[in-house]
């Protein structure tokens, strides 16, 4: 029996759940940037899953991104990833019509449904001495 029952751990039901209602979609995993440590010269890396949803994922030229993300923030992923011919076409609209072209921008892109799994640091793994992070 697994004595740390209060652990992240405990999204493997939720998971498969989301799997089991979605079992023609991809599994996709984001990383949290410190589980992947550039330094240090290791190959692969143990990260915790620590939420997994369904949502929709685009490759941009500049990034990866999730459709829930750019709902939050359309600003920050049209000044990225909008071609400069459709930022100057906006340059001079009223916010209302702005805000519709880019909406309809941005749900005319290739969105991919899928599973995402959250990947992030696995703080509550016993270290050397064998206590959990607290």
């Amino acid at each position: 029996m697994n004595k740390m029952t209060g652990l992240k751990w405990n999204i493997a039901p939720e998971l498969l759940e989301l799997a089991k209602e979605n079992p023609t979609l991809p599994i996709f995993a984001e990383v949290y940037y410190e589980v992947v440590a550039l330094d240090v010269g290791y190959m692969d890396w143990i990260g915790e899953i620590t939420n997994a949803r369904v949502d929709s994922i685009w490759n941009g030229a500049r990034r990866c991104s999730t459709l829930s993300e750019v709902e939050d923030d359309s600003e920050s992923f049209v000044g990225d990833e909008a071609p400069e011919e459709l930022l100057e076409k906006w340059e001079d609209m009223d916010n209302a019509d702005y805000d519709k072209a880019v909406d309809e921008w941005i749900k005319s892109l290739p969105w991919m449904k899928c599973i995402i799994v959250h990947v992030g640091l696995p703080d509550d793994l016993p270290d050397a001495a064998g206590q959990a992070d607290d």
